[in-house]
């Protein structure tokens, strides 16, 4: 919790009265959806308050409530196939964010994390969504996946990592 505090705070000294405004307007419409999907969880929990005669559950409906429900809850399997996994520069500290550590369970083969510069929805916007192209584009030739000694699986490509910065 403390690291978010510190992520936002810094981020708060990076900009100008104005972009305080909108960063504190951006982080109070993420804080208020969290209150509504996790309001919206619980009541998926409850038992209907006037149940249908015939036995249908009418909030099954909502898909997406029921994938949010799932997704909170889902454990993943074991993995032994290749995996990139691609996370933004734009993220706060700690084990919680760090996708190597995330991951480092369900995946069993080989696996590399790569960092583009950006957050979880502008790494995918321009410019940078062409480093993440060229990142991705590397990834998937054959010769990216030559195996390589490393201790826990984890390969960070200094090469990717170079065109990020």
């Amino acid at each position: 919790m403390v690291q978010r505090w510190r992520f936002h705070l810094e981020n708060l000294t990076k900009v100008d009265a104005s972009g305080m405004i909108r960063y504190s307007a951006d982080r109070a419409k993420i804080l208020l959806a969290k209150i509504r999907n996790r309001r919206e969880r619980l009541a998926l929990l409850a038992p209907p308050e006037n149940p249908d005669p015939a036995g249908i559950d009418f909030g099954l409906q909502d898909v997406d409530k029921i994938v949010f429900q799932v997704a909170e809850e889902y454990t993943p399997p074991p993995y032994f196939g290749r995996v990139v996994i691609v996370q933004g520069t734009d993220t706060p500290g700690g084990k919680h964010w760090q996708m190597s550590v995330q991951w480092r369970e369900p995946l069993q083969g080989h696996w590399s994390v790569h960092q583009v510069q950006g957050g979880h929805i502008t790494m995918f916007q321009f410019p940078h969504v062409e480093t993440l192209a060229a990142m991705l584009r590397a990834s998937l030739q054959p010769s990216s996946w030559a195996p390589r000694n490393k201790p826990n699986g984890l390969v960070l490509d200094e090469q990717i990592k170079h065109l990020c910065s």
